[in-house]
This record gives structure tokens, sequence and C-alpha cells, in this order.
């Protein structure tokens, strides 16, 4: 029964994909042809959060998100079913009336999310007309590592977990030049005045090409213990795949290739701020976003020199930052993970990381 789950979702997934990928593709080129200067947008110092799954990003890119003037970000059917201007355009004509609206966003809509998302709506839920991660633009152009998501083996795609490290110049010059694209059609439709905010924790693997493709860009790395953070996103992997039908065909590899990624994504940004003790890369404790969410905001918006909004703090304190707060349940030893093994392989990165951070 599940091969034939798991055969019936990858031919569904191929149709879709094909189906979506054709029609972004068209109206991305069309663009050129009828919102040309788009090209000229300057993406203007923009932010991006990164860091390892599970460390509390999805609460600081909504509270930040609550600053309309400063900020804009990418929501969920922009990113997967309208990247273009021009589909963007249609859409917002198409949808005035406000019968297709209300159809639309509270009735297909929910009802595609909960078919679609609702294996993992209990550790991320995912709604179409709100903010999300960017992640899925690398899909077009097939760059992203979050698509083991869909395969067995993690070992394939974990190039792209690495991706400074594993792409030579011109792939990832390419790459980025279609990212930044993408961005300069976001700006061009919301308010080229504003500043791009950025969530996406593969974003820790491109620190390096991020800053050669926006050199005034700010980035925030969020740090949690890697105790508590691995064996969460060792949870919601297990979780997405598990949706998605996907076995795994090799327990130790699955562990090895999960705590590799994990590895990178601590060395990673740690070794960049080294070679580069001038990158404006600010590294924020989860404990202190969790407990301290307002004066970490204050704190961010200090040490980036943003202009704090007056009605800002007011929007943040009708702000419930408990309802990001997962009800995913889970054992850390379900994945062949012991205190002793998390302990050995990461606290020496961790403390070092926690000499980094920034003091709220």
């Amino acid at each position: 029964m599940i091969k034939i789950k798991r055969a019936l979702f990858l031919v569904g997934f191929i149709v879709l994909f094909t189906v979506l990928f054709v029609i972004n593709w068209t109206f991305l080129l069309l663009d050129y042809l009828f919102y040309p200067k788009f090209r000229r947008i300057k993406v203007r110092e923009p932010v991006f959060i990164t860091g390892l799954t599970r460390t509390g990003s999805t609460l600081l890119y909504n509270a930040m998100h609550l600053d309309h003037r400063n900020f804009t970000s990418m929501k969920l059917w922009e990113i997967i079913l309208a990247p273009s201007i021009t589909q963007r355009k249609l859409v917002r004509f198409f949808t005035r009336p406000a019968p297709v609206y209300n159809f639309l966003a509270h009735r297909l809509l929910p009802f595609i999310e909960h078919h679609f998302f609702g294996g993992i709506r209990n550790i991320h839920p995912a709604r179409f007309l709100e903010i999300e991660e960017d992640e899925f633009v690398f899909y077009q152009i097939f760059s992203s590592g979050s698509l083991f998501f869909l395969f067995p083996r993690i070992r394939h795609f974990l190039r792209y977990s690495q991706f400074d490290e594993s792409f030579g110049e011109k792939t990832r010059r390419r790459s980025m030049k279609f990212y930044k694209r993408i961005i300069q059609r976001h700006l061009y439709f919301h308010g080229c005045e504003k500043q791009y905010l950025s969530k996406s924790p593969s974003h820790t693997a491109r620190i390096k090409s991020l800053k050669g493709t926006f050199p005034n860009l700010k980035i925030i790395y969020l740090l949690r213990d890697p105790k508590k953070s691995v064996p969460s996103t060792f949870s919601l992997f297990s979780a997405i795949r598990e949706g998605n039908f996907v076995p795994v065909t090799d327990n130790s590899e699955f562990l090895e290739d999960g705590l590799e990624l994990a590895d990178h994504w601590l060395w990673h940004p740690l070794n960049i701020l080294h070679q580069s003790p001038k990158l404006p890369l600010l590294i924020i404790h989860s404990t202190d976003l969790f407990t301290k969410t307002n004066q970490t905001i204050m704190t961010i918006y200090r040490e980036f020199d943003i202009r704090l909004p007056d009605d800002f703090m007011k929007r943040m304190e009708s702000y419930n930052a408990r309802q990001h707060k997962s009800s995913h349940s889970y054992k850390a030893e379900d994945f062949g993970l012991t205190e002793e093994l998390l302990e050995k392989r990461f606290m020496p990165v961790y403390n070092a990381l926690l000499k980094e951070k920034c003091d709220i």
C-alpha cells in the first residue's frame, strides 16, 4: 500500500511540478517584455534570517514582518504560484471581486493546504496567504537541497546544503543571479523603497554567495543548543518525508547525512565570521528570542541601524509569540541520537558561536 501511495505521490508531484514549471517560466520570461525595468531595481540592505532549522526563525520572521513600513517578504502563493510580476498583476486583477477572493481565501486554498501540508501542520504550519521561506524559488532552477524531502537518500542533495563550498563560482553566480531577479520582481510589485526580508535555514549554506550578490546585506544567524535543535530538525525532516511517502532505506546513512548537514550549518557561518569579522552577521540566541522577544527585535534594529517605526512595538504587544510553538513531540533516540553523540559532535562549535553571540 505504501508503495502505491509513493508511486501516486511521485506521479502527482511530477505532473504538478511540470505544469507549474512551464507556467512560471513562461511568465518569468514575459516580465522581460512587459516590465523590463524591474532589472534596475536596487535591492537595498536585504535582511536574511538563517541558522539551523527549529531555532525560532519563524517567530523572528513573523515578528519583523509586522514592520510593514521597512520590510516586505514573499507569501507562499507568490513563491509557488506567482513568482513573476505578470502573474501577480493578473492575480490581483482577477481577485478584486469579493466573491472570487472569498472563495479562494476561505475555501479553495485552505482545502489545498489541508491536503498538501497537513502532515507537518503541528511542526510548521504553511498558509498560502502568509509569508514563507523563499527557498522554494530555487526549485525553478533545481538548486535547492530541500529537494531531498522527495527522495530516499539525503546524500544526493548534500552538496546544495553546502552551497558555498560545493559549487564553482560560475554556478553559484548563475544561481544567485536568478534569485536576485526574483527579489527585484518582488520589490517592483510591492515597493522598491522597502527592504527585502527573507527567512531560510538553507541560506546558511549560501552566506558567502549572498554577500557576493548583495554587498549591503544584513544577516541574522539564530543559535540554539544543538542538543535541542538537531533532534528537532531530524523530527521535522522525518515528518515531511513521511508525508511524502519517502522511505528511509538506510537509517545509519540518514543519521550521518543529517548530522553532516547540521555540522556544516554550524561551522560555516563561524568560519566566514572569522574570515570576514566586519561582515554584518548578528548571532542571536533562541533563548533570548523566546524570552525577550521585544528586546531582541530592538537590538537587531539598533545593530543594523534600522529605524524603528513608532507603532511597531504596539503591534508587537498584540503579537502572540506562543502561536509558533510546535506541539509536535518526538524522542531523540528514535533517530539514533544520544546526548553523548550530540555533546561530542556539536558542543565545541556551539560554544565557539556562543562567544560571538549578541548580548540582548
